[in-house]
């Protein structure tokens, strides 16, 4: 349930292109689905070891790998809960305030459902 990673767009935007935001959405719930099956999870690990982390010797990088994606999310869907949590959060050490109420009128899942 903890909030770690998100994307965010304006109204307008999506009502124009909601076709890409689903193509979006739906290529991060592959990823995470992907981390959840061993052989995709292992090429996936290989993969991105030997492209950005080619210093790091491939049995440690898999001991890291194995502790990160255990916290990965399973969905790409927030509840109200999560998304409270982040206004929460980033009023506690912003100075510029989100305004609580809003979170009804702004927050959305629609296109993460139509990516599922």
């Amino acid at each position: 349930g903890y909030f770690q990673t998100g994307f965010a767009a304006r109204g307008d935007w999506l009502r124009k292109s909601e076709g890409i935001a689903v193509r979006f959405a739906k290529a991060i719930q592959a990823s995470f689905d992907a981390l959840r099956e061993p052989d995709k999870a292992k090429e996936a690990r290989d993969l991105i070891q030997k492209s950005y982390f080619p210093n790091i010797e491939p049995a440690v990088f898999a001991e890291l790998w194995e502790e990160m994606t255990q916290s990965a999310p399973k969905t790409v869907e927030l509840d109200r809960r999560m998304v409270a949590g982040i206004v929460e959060f980033a009023n506690r050490f912003s100075k510029d305030k989100i305004d609580p109420t809003v979170i009804d009128a702004v927050y959305t899942n629609e296109i993460a459902k139509k990516a599922r």
